[in-house]
Order: structure tokens, then sequence, then C-alpha cells
């Protein structure tokens, strides 16, 4: 229904406001895909315009919006982990798991258990040809990472420990 007078519009949207959103809700299941490739189309075309209405938005909202970043978070903690592992390693959480079994549940490199710690282990992998070598703890994974993440890091560290 058009309203010339932007307080019609209002007050018709106040009244029935969840009818309307109702009716989007309807429109956008049907039109998903249509729906998206406009607002992506959009977007591209109105970049700064968006870019800055999101910051608006966010400085606006940010309380809510972490809000529910969190609970998001806390409801889907094994998607969110699983994938974080798939970018950054290639891998998924069953895969993780796999190896985690493999170790008996142990760092790989000082044979800690899981349930010892409060954080999760941490995947090694080398960083030139990204194959993964284990899971360890965060000691280990930091260790290692800090003496150059090879072996001639870690026999200076060895020389040095035999001379003191």
């Amino acid at each position: 229904m058009a309203h010339a007078n932007p307080e019609d519009r209002k007050a018709y949207y106040e009244k029935n406001k969840e009818e309307i959103k109702t009716q989007r809700k309807a429109y956008y299941e049907k039109n998903k895909e249509k729906v998206k490739t406009q607002r992506k189309a959009y977007r591209e075309k109105n970049k700064e315009k968006t870019k800055s209405y999101d910051k608006v938005y966010y400085e606006k909202n940010k309380e809510k919006i972490k809000a529910k970043g969190k609970a998001y978070y806390k409801k889907n903690k094994e998607k969110k982990k699983s994938s974080g592992l798939k970018r950054m390693y290639g891998i998924n959480l069953h895969e993780y798991n796999l190896i985690l079994s493999e170790q008996k549940g142990e760092c790989a490199c000082c044979g800690i258990h899981q349930n010892e710690l409060t954080m999760k282990f941490a995947v090694d992998h080398d960083h030139d040809t990204g194959l993964i070598r284990g899971l360890l703890c965060m000691h280990c994974n930091t260790a290692i990472g800090r003496l150059g993440d090879n072996i001639e890091g870690l026999m200076k560290a060895l020389n040095y420990l035999e001379k003191h």
C-alpha cells in the first residue's frame, strides 16, 4: 500500500509489523537465490554507501551483535571448530579427532594428556608444505615455533643446555 505521507507509512508499518515481517520472510524463502543475487549486486554497486551504513549499524548495535555472536558460537561450537580447522589446515573436526585418538589423547611431543590441560591441542604443521605433523600442547607448539620450527633451532637450544 503506497503512502504519500511518511508518517502514514510509519503508522501503517507499526500497525501491521508482524504481518509485514511474515510476508517478507515468505517472499525471501520463495525467492532466496534471486534476493541474494540482487543484494550482492546492490552491495557491489554501492560499496561505499553500504560500508558506511554497516559501520553506523555496527556502532549502534555493537552489544546486540556481540551477544548474538556469542550465542551462536555457544550453540555451534563444533561447527565453528570444524570450519576453523578446515580453513586453517584443510581438515575437519572428525579428522582432528582421528589424529587425537591415534595419539591416545596425548601431546605428540611431551606426552601430556589432553584431560590435564585447559586448552585443546594445537595442530602442528609444516609452514612450507602445509602438512600436519601432529597435535601439540600449547607449550610444545610455542616452543617449537620459537625455536624456528626447524632442527637447527632445536640443536642450538640442545647445545646451549648441554654447555650449561
